[in-house]
């Protein structure tokens, strides 16, 4: 019987330190997240003082914590996608990390960096929907993509953790007895973290600095995304950055080292 009321004691114990644990942890993380509005809050007043007006409510909404990812080319997906797409198919390697595969209803090539370029024979797509739905059979991963239509074609815009890869589209055009796509897309979605972005405080800094070096003064709009970036012919890295809509056009801030990204 004492046993009893000492196990009922140690089990009342062992709860509440699991709840004082849960609420340190609790605090610590609200802290961290205080000082960070704080921070962010203390850049943007940096800025205006510097004549460059960024919302607040902008700058809250970009993500308090980012980071790259190296991602690998799988041949295996790009093989699977080639059958899919074409049937039976003839594999070529120029070099280079180009790899070529042809079909009785096309060709396909990937390419380092990313790059695509497709040809389906006796395609009759030509709206954003079927466009997608072909490409989603072909073992292209869609899900997400946004889709835009005008008068030079479709062109399909690529998301990965639900935010664009700006630099990810692909350009879909009707050609007499076809249809040509071309631009770059991630095939394989699998990627292994790794550099952390800076903070946002830091980023808005940076952001005065390019600003001022692009004598741009006010930022219309933030949207946080990725920009894949090729490091050899089979790695690739997905970049974290912010795009940027100034009073003079797009900018993309580099969230690993702040700097202008060019692409």
């Amino acid at each position: 019987m004492e046993w009893k009321k000492i196990r009922r004691w140690l089990i009342v114990l062992l709860l509440a330190a699991d709840l004082i644990l849960a609420g340190n942890i609790f605090r610590q993380l609200w802290q961290q997240r205080t000082i960070a509005r704080d921070a962010a809050e203390n850049a943007v007043t940096v800025a205006a003082a510097r004549g460059i007006g960024i919302s607040l409510e902008e700058v809250l909404s970009m993500p308090a914590e980012s980071g790259a990812f190296r991602v690998k080319r799988e041949s295996a997906l790009e093989q699977t996608a080639a059958e899919k797409l074409l049937g039976q198919v003839e594999r070529t390697e120029p070099g280079g990390g180009v790899v070529i595969y042809g079909g009785e209803a096309g060709e396909l090539s990937f390419r380092r960096g990313g790059a695509v370029e497709i040809r389906l024979v006796g395609a009759a797509y030509s709206d954003g929907a079927s466009i997608r739905s072909r490409l989603a059979m072909g073992g292209f991963p869609v899900k997400g993509a946004s889709v835009a239509v005008d008068s030079g074609g479709v062109t399909l815009l690529q998301t990965y953790q639900k935010k664009p890869i700006f630099n990810c589209r692909l350009s879909c055009t009707a050609e007499t007895g076809g249809l040509a796509v071309r631009g770059r897309w991630l095939m394989n979605e699998s990627g292994e973290a790794g550099a952390a972005a800076k903070p946002r405080a830091q980023l808005v800094l940076a952001l005065c600095d390019l600003l001022e070096s692009q004598k741009c003064r006010r930022v219309i709009g933030l949207r946080p995304g990725y920009v894949l970036q090729s490091e050899d012919a089979q790695t690739m890295a997905l970049v974290p950055v912010w795009e940027v809509q100034t009073e003079k056009g797009l900018l993309y801030l580099n969230g690993l080292t702040g700097k202008q990204l060019l692409f």
